[in-house]
């Protein structure tokens, strides 16, 4: 009994044909203890105090025999305490091995693999079309896998599709422009960069009836498909014209009252002509509101401005067609403003003040060197940002015996 008494911290009386045996023995005033054990089992509640303590009494009496067992009040509430604070310490240790073993199975089977299904996503949104996410495991995710990679061979398909109509709409604008021309009087050199697969620039060079020329370089609004399909509308427009017509002004005026029949309200354009009499070594030219073209002789640099409003606004509008000064190895620079409008931030637009300076020192340089100039310059302003705009530029040299 007494070991007991001891292991649980409780009092213990067993009384015996009137003999009375405490433990853990030992106990001071053992006599006031026993008289306050058997006072709080027949108080209500089997509660009493010895000393400032208070008791709660648990008995069982059996003939002569009779038990009690007796605690402190304040050492059952702690010991109800420490139980329940091991009761929930075994409850959380529970909850976090669950938590742990949760982590782990969503880890492998579901992290993991969406991880996989996420980077596949990725790898589509990159640009590399028909990229495969590999079977996973669960049906679910499977699903999800299947679906990803139907979606990635469709946008495969429509961009195959996609690049084959484009391939052909580039060779299509590509047969619209011209081949090499021999045109007397003057040497030409050109340069014609889509800023996408098709473009909304067009250049030409047309023989008219009365046996001069006319050169021309003209600029949809807008870039891709949309801006090449008005830009061979355009071309179409003028191909009619110079069948019937030589001054550039009235070249404009006649595709200018058709214009507006096959493009959009919200489309316009800008072109220059230039008509190159050679026999009589005379040149003119007209500018729907286009990028001025520059003059670039031994002394100056001349600028030319536009001479009319840009094409599409109204089917009424003219054009003034203007004499150009012309004289052997000179030079007539026509460009789109891909060129002088093409911007970088920090730095701004090319300008066509920095233009003109250009246009002076590549009067220097051979006829063939000048366009990779032109283009070098360009590049050396961009500093690695992409051209935002189609950019066509057209060199004409005036040829030495000029009329003859």
């Amino acid at each position: 009994l007494d070991s007991y008494a001891r292991r649980h911290n409780h009092y213990l009386l067993v009384c015996v044909h009137q003999k009375r045996l405490l433990a853990p023995q030992g106990q001071p005033q053992a006599q006031d203890l026993f008289a306050a054990m058997e006072q709080a089992d027949r108080a209500p509640g089997h509660r009493g105090y010895f000393g400032e303590e208070e008791l709660i009494v648990a008995s069982h009496t059996a003939g002569d025999l009779s038990v009690y067992v007796a605690d402190y009040v304040t050492n059952l509430r702690w010991w109800i305490l420490k139980d329940m604070l091991w009761r929930l310490g075994g409850i959380l240790a529970l909850g976090l091995l669950g938590v742990v073993v949760l982590n782990i199975l969503l880890l492998r089977l579901i992290a993991r693999p969406l991880d996989l299904l996420v980077g596949t996503v990725q790898e589509i949104g990159k640009g590399h079309l028909g990229a495969r996410a590999e079977p996973i495991g669960t049906s679910e995710l499977n699903q999800l896998a299947g679906a990803i990679n139907q979606m990635s061979q469709s946008l495969e398909e429509v961009e195959n599709q996609r690049r084959q109509e484009m391939d052909k709409a580039r060779r299509i604008q590509a047969h619209l422009l011209p081949g090499a021309v021999a045109i007397p009087g003057l040497t030409v050199r050109t340069l014609y960069l889509p800023a996408t697969e098709v473009a909304g620039d067009y250049f030409d060079v047309l023989r008219l009836g009365d046996g001069s020329w006319v050169l021309c370089i003209a600029d949809v609004t807008g870039h891709g498909v949309p801006a090449a399909m008005t830009a061979a509308m355009l071309k179409a427009l003028l191909l009619q014209a110079v069948e019937r017509i030589t001054d550039p002004a009235e070249i404009l005026e006649f595709v200018n009252r058709r214009f507006g029949a096959v493009a959009l309200p919200e489309d316009f354009a800008s072109a220059i002509l230039v008509r190159w009499d050679a026999a009589n070594a005379t040149c003119a030219y007209a500018s729907a509101g286009h990028e001025p073209a520059w003059l670039v002789t031994a002394e100056a640099v001349l600028e030319l401005p536009s001479t009319g409003m840009l094409l599409g606004p109204s089917d009424d509008l003219i054009w003034e067609a203007v004499p150009i000064p012309v004289a052997s190895g000179q030079r007539l620079y026509l460009f789109t403003d891909g060129y002088t409008e093409a911007p970088v931030p920090g730095k701004g637009l090319f300008g066509r003040k920095h233009l003109r300076s250009l246009l002076g020192e590549c009067q220097r340089l051979p006829l063939d060197e000048v366009i990779p100039r032109l283009t070098t310059a360009l590049d050396q302003h961009l500093g690695g940002y992409a051209r935002p705009d189609d950019l066509t530029i057209m060199v004409i040299e005036f040829q030495d015996k000029l009329g003859q």
